[in-house]
């Protein structure tokens, strides 16, 4: 909108002057025509107001009251009662969920056709009204907003415009783990381990976090979940924000389970005499496993077994009542008498075998004693008598011969004594012990056949009896 009126009576007076008209008191203006962008005058009062919008040429002429005319004359004016117009653009990488995964630029763009754009001002988030004068750079991560307006050189404003919403994310989500179980030894494990993924991201938010386990499928987390197959594993992991941000692969992180105690078995081996004595040192051998369990069914996708226990680390024993010590190879005992072993194993995990035993094995690696005496008690009769002992197993028998003919046998407890009705040269016994183990007596004897022999030989075995019983 433009007024014309103070330069318009300047132009009359000019005119006035150059047309030699004396200006008298009462000799003033009386009317004027006005031509806008004609010049065709039409009579008009000042002042007078253009509101069409754009530029413009205003003609005009005036009269005094005296019928002069004054030359005529042209001004130009704009007229402007349009506010500009702005319009804003967001430009970056836009990943997810409307969300943008790098720095945003927000470029303004205001025009006003007829007096033009004085100033263009903007507002982000919660801070001051400000100058725009270049794009502006947004790089802090969360959910912005932008107002904006602008002026124009004839003064009008643009109502303001916003606000409008944009939203950053340009860091990666965080995923941490944590392993839960019973810690044995040397980084075992020896009970199912529970894993807990814990994921941040402090922009947009945790969309999903995938696991895997060992070479398997990668699964979706969801909850702690339990790894209970034997062995060693691996665990790998990776988070995806909600607006496309994808964290890089975490791992390999390795553990290991062995929850399963170890196995010990023994074996003796000596020469095996009566009534499970041995009459030979035995030797011993402890042989030790740590298996791994079958394959068994677990909260993981595809149960499976794992690729292997943790080991044997020491097998111990005891034989009698005598201290453990550790196994390292096999062990002989040589000692009569009874015996026991105890052992037990642990393996490198830590886990540890329940003691075994004591099993029991007897070794009776010594003969019994035994003398003999003749007694005649008659004609053609004698009686035959051993003293026999046996320390460890114990007597089991006695066997009397004749001239190496076997005339009776006489089993413990005793007395071990033979009546022998006969003739004969020799005689001896030969003892046996629960073992087996056995012993031949010396010999005692002459001749001792009365009806070839004179009464004096004839007793030469009850002599001869008699004095080896009496040394």
């Amino acid at each position: 909108m433009r007024t014309y009126s103070s330069r318009a009576g300047l132009v009359i007076g000019l005119l006035l002057l150059c047309v030699g008209i004396s200006i008298l008191p009462l000799n003033v203006v009386s009317s004027a025509s006005v031509g806008l962008n004609t010049g065709n005058g039409m009579p008009s009062m000042l002042p007078f107001t253009i509101t069409r919008l754009g530029v413009h040429t205003a003609t005009y002429s005036f009269m005094d009251t005296f019928r002069n005319r004054a030359e005529t004359a042209s001004d130009n004016g704009r007229s402007d009662s349009t506010p500009p117009t702005t319009t804003h653009t967001f430009s970056g990488t836009m990943g997810n969920n409307n969300w943008y995964i790098t720095n945003v630029t927000v470029t303004l763009t205001s025009t006003d056709t007829d007096s033009g754009v004085n100033h263009t001002y903007y507002k982000q988030d919660n801070d001051g009204w400000n100058t725009y004068t270049t794009p502006i750079t947004v790089t802090t991560n969360g959910a912005h907003n932008i107002r904006y307006y602008a002026t124009d050189n004839a003064g009008n404003t643009e109502p303001i415009k916003g606000p409008y919403l944009f939203q950053i994310d340009t860091a990666k989500p965080i995923t941490n783990h944590t392993l839960t179980g019973t810690m044995g030894n040397n980084t075992w494990y020896t009970t199912n381990v529970t894993i807990t993924l814990s994921t941040v991201d402090p922009g947009s938010g945790v969309n999903h976090t995938y696991y895997q386990i060992d070479e398997d499928d990668w699964n979706t987390y969801t909850t702690s979940f339990i790894v209970s197959e034997e062995g060693t594993h691996t665990l790998k992991y990776y988070s995806v924000d909600i607006a496309g941000n994808t964290e890089p692969v975490k791992g390999p992180y390795p553990f290991q389970i062995d929850a399963t105690k170890p196995v010990t078995t023994h074996a003796f081996s000596g020469t095996m005499g009566n009534n499970n004595w041995y009459t030979s040192s035995v030797t011993i051998t402890l042989t030790a496993t740590d298996p791994t369990p079958p394959k068994t069914t677990s909260p993981l996708p595809t149960p499976r077994s794992g690729t292997g226990p943790s080991g044997i680390n020491h097998t111990y024993y005891k034989i009698d009542n005598g201290t453990w010590a550790i196994y390292t190879s096999s062990v002989s005992v040589s000692a009569d008498g009874s015996h026991t072993i105890s052992y037990y194993s642990v393996d490198i995990a830590g886990n540890t075998e329940p003691v075994k035993g004591p099993f029991s094995f007897k070794i009776d690696r010594t003969t019994p004693d035994i003398t003999l005496t003749a007694t005649r008690t008659g004609l053609k009769k004698w009686q035959l008598l051993a003293n026999v002992s046996d320390a460890t197993s114990g007597v089991n028998k006695v066997d009397f011969y004749v001239d190496s003919v076997l005339q009776g046998t006489v089993y413990a407890p005793g007395p071990y004594l033979w009546n022998y009705t006969g003739t004969g040269k020799t005689a001896y016994a030969i003892g046996f012990d629960n073992a087996g183990n056995s012993k031949t007596s010396p010999s005692v004897g002459g001749h001792i056949d009365p009806q070839n022999q004179p009464l004096s030989q004839e007793l030469s075995l009850y002599r001869y009896a008699t004095v080896q019983q009496e040394k």
